[in-house]
């Protein structure tokens, strides 16, 4: 095997004496890259130049001594393990260099203790550093955590079996309206009144009994205050590490101004039916689950001549023109999923713009805006619709329409940069006129873009598909909106928003012209990169809360916990963050992690069921099963771990037990006078004490699958 690097500072005065640990260093598996330095000034100069795995020093020199090197090194405040390696020293001695700073002593005439010392101390320096790292890093992800659950609006919460709150945000003290002081403990029965109690009650009970999570069970609350409000919950079963029941936790908001709307529909429904049997515009209620009209407003006749009874009968082909029809189809397939999914009692969908005939033939332009209402459990259940006669006004903008259309176009589009294209005799693009900051976008003049005829040369080969579909290929009467990336001047990447519309040219039909606007969302998308990362990490954190979870460095220093993950490991976040996961172990397991990371690293294969004995703070001792896996960045390269954890040290004190059970009656057929023997059915000796040896005069080796006969 290659030697080990050691980076080795002698503070000897005899060149000798050097030359001799040199060699004891070479010969203990070392590859010494040494210094030697026998005043306090050049020690000093040395310790800040450089960097140095161990120091080894004389104690006694002519311009120097071992004490005041020990001295030294600790006003320079840095963490290097110093071995006095002397001739001279003797034990007394030795022990006060202990005592003052020196981490072992060496006699020069017993060199053969010096690589083992070695090996201990840096074990032991690379241990204090990862604790100091740990540490740091704790309180910033201690921080970091704390935050997203203070800064969420819901409240969040965790109840042991009996309902008695143990951990709680601000917003679950907002919304109870309860300091913390006293929430602590409280149950969360005492906020409620008898009849909700029972229905939390049998909530919580379900949960337990049934082991699955609920969600969106709303009660009402008393606050402290005595107002009483409505929240909506939801609750999961929490489990310790053996998998027992240990409590409850979710998420609770308030549904007070949701309840008082319901509320307020359901007392006004008489009220609404008396104005929409009176107002100029017809009213009219579809069921959703029988996709039939189901009332329409007298006002409706007013309108297009036919009555309530004769209008609910007709199809749509008969009130719509075959367009007109169409587009609500299409608006349909596109909105009312969007408007089904949400959760508002009342919601608000869009309005449309159609053409209707009316009973004597002639057209009408009408708009209709839809809402979704839901019934008392919820659910969808019916869509009102609010039409008007919009035929005058949509006159009215057609003549405004034609004689400012240039005009018009310009000012409603609120872009970085606005252009307009047409078509020549060639069938070709040409810029008619550009306007905005083409050279912040794109690096290139207006004069630039307009000599090429179009923008299509910015646009990146990946995203030509995109720009031909919503620019280049559009119909007249139709428009295009898209995302897509351009080439900067200076080889850069930009992305913009590309909103096209186009138009028959008036004085030449064959033709037509092109209105366009281009939006730089360079940041915006940079922005939507990031959110999307931090997501994608605090949304996996967050969905194995039930378990321990952990992320280390590379280092195998903790750099973000959950609650769970501290309790198992014993230590407050304050603490465990920055603390290195050997931190908590004694030697020889520590050593046994730092080969696992290691082989994982190695591999990049994920780790299960790991078994680690742990020193919780309080000095008591536990068992941990880790699972692990490597952190990759987005190029893959590894830059730390993650893992899951659970307690498992009542499974390993019945092993323990089980095995101090056999090794106590083990020494006692080691002691008894008499032979002890145990055979199997053909009678071969599989196990028996000394004195049965004795007693046949065989040696165990020979005893051992003998057979009795």
């Amino acid at each position: 095997m290659k030697d080990q690097s050691l980076r080795v500072l002698i503070v000897e005065d005899s060149e000798d004496d050097t030359l001799l640990v040199l060699r004891a260093l070479k010969k203990g598996g070392y590859n010494p890259l040494y210094e030697r330095v026998e005043t306090s000034a050049a020690m000093k100069k040395a310790l800040k130049e450089k960097q140095w795995d161990i120091i080894l020093c004389d104690y006694k020199m002519p311009k120097f001594s071992g004490k005041q090197a020990i001295a030294l090194l600790k006003e320079t405040n840095i963490d290097i393990p110093l071995i006095i390696v002397s001739g001279t020293v003797g034990e007394e001695t030795a022990i006060e260099c202990m005592r003052s700073g020196a981490h072992d002593y060496v006699m020069k005439d017993s060199l053969s203790r010096l690589c083992p010392a070695i090996a201990r101390e840096l074990e032991e320096t690379e241990v204090r550093n990862k604790q100091r790292q740990a540490e740091n890093t704790l309180r910033e992800g201690e921080e970091k955590y704390r935050t997203i659950l203070e800064n969420i609006e819901e409240g969040y919460y965790e109840v042991d079996i009996k309902g008695n709150f143990t951990f709680f945000n601000d917003s679950m003290c907002r919304i109870l309206g309860y300091p913390q002081e006293e929430m602590m403990g409280m149950n969360n029965r005492q906020f409620t009144d008898k009849e909700n109690a029972k229905k939390l009650f049998k909530t919580f009970n379900e949960v337990y009994r049934t082991g699955e999570s609920t969600k969106e069970v709303d009660w009402q609350i008393i606050r402290k205050d005595g107002n009483k409000r409505y929240i909506e919950v939801s609750v999961s079963l929490q489990k310790n590490s053996s998998g027992q029941p240990i409590g409850f936790q979710g998420i609770a908001r308030d549904i007070t101004e949701r309840k008082k709307v319901e509320e307020s529909l359901k007392k006004s429904e008489e009220q609404y039916r008396l104005l929409a049997d009176n107002m100029t515009e017809h009213i009219w209620l579809m069921d959703l689950n029988t996709i039939k009209t189901i009332y329409v407003s007298p006002s409706v006749e007013k309108m297009y001549g036919y009555t309530s009874d004769e209008i609910i009968k007709l199809s749509l082909k008969k009130i719509l023109t075959a367009e007109s029809l169409q587009k609500m189809l299409d608006t349909f397939s596109t909105e009312m999923p969007k408007a089904l999914a949400n959760p508002l009692p009342y919601v608000h969908t869009y309005s449309l713009e159609l053409q209707a005939f009316h009973k004597d033939g002639h057209l009408l332009w009408i708009e209709n805006a839809l809402s979704i209402l839901r019934d008392k459990n919820g659910k969808p259940a019916f869509m009102l619709g609010e039409t008007r006669d919009i035929t005058d006004r949509k006159r009215a903008e057609k003549a405004l329409q034609e004689s400012e259309d240039r005009f018009r176009r310009i000012s409603s589009i609120t872009s970085d940069i606005n252009y307009s294209c047409s078509t020549k005799e060639d069938g070709r693009f040409s810029i008619n006129w550009m306007i905005g900051a083409t050279e912040r976008i794109s690096g290139y003049s207006i004069e630039e873009i307009k000599a090429q005829r179009c923008w299509r040369f910015l646009v990146v080969d990946e995203d030509l598909a995109l720009f031909e579909k919503n620019v280049i290929d559009l119909a007249p009467g139709s428009h295009g909106l898209c995302e897509l990336r351009i080439r900067h001047k200076n080889g850069g990447i930009v992305w913009i928003t590309s909103y096209a519309e186009c138009l028959m040219a008036t004085e030449m039909p064959e033709h037509f012209i092109l209105y366009g606007a281009l939006v730089d969302i360079t940041d915006r998308k940079r922005s939507e990169e990031s959110l999307r990362q931090s997501e994608e990490k605090y949304r996996n954190i967050l969905e194995n809360m039930q378990e321990g979870y952990f992320e280390l460095d590379l280092a195998g220093n903790y750099t973000f916990v959950n609650d769970a993950e501290c309790r198992n490991i014993g230590y407050p976040k304050e603490e465990l963050i920055g603390m290195n996961n050997r931190q908590y172990q004694d030697e020889t397991n520590a050593q046994k992690m730092y080969q696992f990371f290691r082989r994982l690293f190695r591999t990049g294969e994920p780790v299960k069921a790991l078994d680690v004995e742990i020193i919780r703070k309080n000095g008591t001792k536990n068992f941990n099963e880790v699972s692990v896996s490597l952190i990759r960045d987005a190029e893959g390269k590894p830059i730390g771990f993650r893992g899951i954890s659970r307690d498992i040290t009542e499974r390993k004190r019945a092993e323990e037990a089980l095995v101090k059970s056999e090794e106590k009656y083990r020494t006692i057929l080691e002691n008894i006078q008499e032979g002890y023997f145990e055979v199997d059915l053909s009678g071969n000796f599989t196990f028996f004490n000394d004195s049965l040896c004795r007693i046949i005069g065989y040696s165990k080796e020979e005893l051992l699958g003998m057979n009795n006969r």
